[in-house]
């Protein structure tokens, strides 16, 4: 099993953990540390158009593409080549975002 993990602090607007998925099938997200922010989960095949994409939370619930609390979110990648959580809005933080991939 291919696994890789990357681990961001962000602290601002714009700022993003990115993990390169092009040899994976899942990612998962966890976000932690006390903020304010969005965080929006999208994926990319060419790293440069972004698009929204739907995680799972751990605990379960409904698909989101964003997150505005500390928590945990699975989902797939597909054939997508690239995954980020980025800061699509940010008061205070940081933000810790641990991203994983997995095969």
């Amino acid at each position: 099993m291919n696994r890789g993990q990357t681990r961001t602090s962000i602290t601002g607007s714009g700022q993003s953990a990115v993990i390169d998925t092009s040899d994976a099938k899942f990612v998962g997200v966890q976000l932690t540390g006390s903020f304010t922010a969005t965080i929006t989960f999208q994926t990319s095949i060419d790293g440069t158009t972004w698009v929204d994409t739907g995680v799972t939370p751990a605990a379960g619930g409904a698909v989101v593409t964003s997150a505005t609390a500390p928590g945990l979110w699975l989902g797939t990648v597909n054939a997508a080549t690239n995954f980020r959580a980025t800061a699509t809005a940010f008061t205070g933080g940081p933000v810790i975002v641990h991203l994983v991939k997995a095969d």
